[in-house]
């Protein structure tokens, strides 16, 4: 129960930050072409812990009430494992569509393909 309201915790949060930043009239990640690194970088964190929180908790939910009773929860590792790992790659693929590498819908597309590839393989 610590696990969900933590996670929970840490969503409200980000979501809460996220919001204040994009409220303000001077916070702009890109301005006049140039990238604000801080900003960019505050951004990017508060969208990590956001996909984190958020899916972990999708996770643990779905976990919990599959396969544990009521009273049973389910080990916390496994949607640690992947909240880190899905929104390690919406963030990179933020990331890659913000430098102008490739698009956002190949960015998606590659991490889920990448994704597909360790869950076969059990790589993490």
């Amino acid at each position: 129960m610590k696990y969900a309201l933590t996670q929970f915790g840490i969503l409200i949060a980000s979501v809460i930050i996220l919001i204040y930043f994009f409220s303000l009239e001077y916070f702009v990640p890109l301005s006049s072409g140039n990238i604000n690194w801080y900003n960019l970088s505050a951004v990017l964190f508060c969208v990590f812990f956001f996909f984190e929180a958020l899916i972990s908790l999708i996770f643990f939910l779905i976990e919990k009430f599959l396969t544990c009773g009521i009273k049973e929860f389910p080990p916390h590792f496994r949607s640690l494992k992947w909240g880190i790992s899905i929104a390690f790659c919406i963030v990179l693929s933020l990331l890659l569509s913000v430098f102008n590498i490739i698009p956002l819908f190949y960015a998606f597309l590659i991490s889920v393909i990448i994704l597909i590839i360790f869950n076969l393989f059990r790589i993490f």
